[in-house]
């Protein structure tokens, strides 16, 4: 698992050729605004221009050391043209950046598979796939947004569309960072739980952070692990198996109300406390 790691991490900054990015002025959208952070982070952009010129297009899609993005009604990866509004069956245009960058081994087949999932659902977004629009609308979820909803957003940005978008580009780098420091973290996470020591039969002990234990099938009920404050021991259902009846546990910092989780500031608090609510010795 180490061994994916180190390929998601090597493959993604192998590559940093300088590139300039052409995409469409004006109103701008998720799919070409996230395509930008995601060249940004394989490759050196010297310059996003932002127009419509059809002079101007035409001598980028003939530029091999050019992507042009969402505009200029041509999917081409050889020639690194990336649109789709040409054709309706033809994903948008972060999904064929995202195709792209795999086929060239730009980054590993691994961060492409974990990676889908968010782009397929900005793609559908912005292409209004079986009305997505109208069923978010009348859906629980009305009230919150997605990502797509977030950058637009952007656009009613009191300043220039130029700022608008600058500011865009940079929240969508920041998402994109953050969900590959996630993967990769989902990857450590693999490890950590391979090498998990068990107290009892119902607290798993870990040595680093692990956010994946509770999709595990197993019969651990608790788990200690490394805490910013020292060491945290998390119920896996605090209904069915409430962290409670450790409050003279000698370093206890913290017990969450909701009885799911308490900070210690050592792992031998951890240790008791994961003996009392389990019941196990």
């Amino acid at each position: 698992m180490l061994n994916i790691l180190m390929t998601i991490l090597k493959t993604i900054k192998m590559k940093k050729e300088l590139i300039t990015v052409y995409t469409h002025d004006g109103i701008f959208h998720a799919d070409e605004v996230i395509t930008i952070a995601l060249l940004d982070y394989t490759y050196t952009i010297d310059d996003v221009i932002r127009t419509r010129d059809k002079n101007v297009l035409k001598h980028a899609m003939n530029n091999p050391k050019a992507f042009v993005i969402d505009v200029g009604e041509d999917y081409n990866p050889d020639m690194r043209n990336f649109d789709h509004h040409q054709d309706l069956q033809v994903d948008a245009t972060n999904v064929l950046v995202l195709m792209y960058l795999e086929n060239e081994s730009f980054i590993s087949n691994e961060l492409f598979n974990a990676l889908t999932p968010m782009f397929l659902a900005i793609s559908a977004w912005d292409k209004n796939a079986h009305d997505v629009h109208s069923r978010f609308e009348n859906s629980i979820w009305k009230d919150s947004s997605n990502i797509s909803i977030l950058i637009a957003e952007f656009n009613r940005d009191p300043k220039s569309n130029y700022v608008a978008f600058q500011n865009a580009a940079y929240f969508a780098a920041r998402i994109l960072h953050n969900r590959i420091n996630s993967i990769e973290m989902e990857f450590k996470a693999e490890e950590t739980y391979n090498n998990r020591k068990a107290l009892n039969s119902a607290v798993v002990i870990f040595d680093a952070y692990c956010g994946i234990w509770k999709n595990k099938e197993s019969n651990y009920e608790y788990a200690i692990m490394p805490n910013p404050q020292g060491y945290a021991l998390i119920s896996r259902d605090s209904e069915k198996f409430p962290i409670q009846g450790i409050k003279n546990v000698e370093g206890l910092i913290f017990i969450h109300k909701s009885k799911f989780i308490a900070i210690f500031q050592g792992l031998e608090g951890a240790k008791e406390a994961g003996q009392i609510v389990s019941g196990v010795k």
